[in-house]
């Protein structure tokens, strides 16, 4: 026990590739985060957001560079069975607490829960900046500072995209989703989809003017087409392995 308390406070620095790819995906994300809320062109709009953002450079490159070039498991990204009992009822948990705080004033009907179910969908955020920020960030300085960098990271894509009063409330909440993360096992499903799904509901309700629509059904087909072919491909490796064993 103290053995795992002195790892989690434990603050090193490792630079590595990894560390320098994640910093570069994050200004990639940034930059078109920035240019989706800010372009007129609604075919570019389309593209960037449901193509560029939400699939190439938050999904794909992760998990070709993770999974195909590394030939790590989908672990290696937050994606696991490992703890996922634990990780659901926090999440549950969570969910419950975010909608008491922020929930007020807000009317529970039927015509919430399409909103709900396509936030549920929306891999791309806690994937990119948890799965793939985070235990990079963790591999390279520790537990701690990953958090905080992952909340940081969490809220300066959103820069120029938000009022400025609702950044610094972004990077709290990102740096709270990043402790539930650790605190899961680094598990992603903690995050996504119950917690994820509540929590960018009731933050789009609260704050619709801060906005951009990334839950259109384009989206969503695009992101499960995506994860069945991760699925696939996982499955095929385990196959290999245990036939080459």
């Amino acid at each position: 026990m103290q053995k795992k308390l002195r790892s989690i406070f434990y603050i090193r620095v490792s630079p590595s590739i990894d560390l320098l790819l994640a910093f570069l995906s994050e200004l990639l994300v940034m930059g078109t985060y920035y240019f989706t809320t800010h372009t007129q062109n609604p075919f570019l709009q389309l593209i960037m957001s449901k193509i560029v953002l939400s699939v190439l450079f938050t999904i794909l490159l992760p998990v070709l560079y993770m999974v195909g070039y590394k030939k790590q498991p989908l672990a290696s990204l937050g994606i696991k069975k490992h703890l996922w009992l634990i990780a659901l009822i926090i999440s549950v948990i969570f969910s419950f607490i975010v909608i008491q705080l922020f929930g007020h004033g807000i009317k529970f009907t039927l015509s919430i829960f399409p909103m709900v179910i396509i936030n549920g969908l929306n891999l791309w955020e806690p994937l990119f900046v948890y799965g793939w920020l985070q235990l990079r960030f963790e591999n390279a300085f520790g537990a701690i500072p990953s958090i905080i960098l992952s909340g940081l990271c969490y809220g300066f894509y959103h820069i120029g995209s938000v009022p400025i009063d609702t950044l610094f409330p972004l990077i709290g909440m990102g740096i709270i989703y990043g402790f539930l993360f650790k605190l899961s096992g680094n598990n992603l499903f903690v995050l996504f989809p119950i917690m994820w799904s509540f929590a960018e509901w009731t933050g789009i309700t609260a704050h619709p003017s801060s906005l951009t629509s990334y839950g259109d059904i384009e989206g969503v087909i695009v992101i499960c087409i995506l994860l069945l072919w991760m699925a696939i491909i996982d499955r095929l490796r385990h196959r290999q392995f245990v036939t080459h064993k």
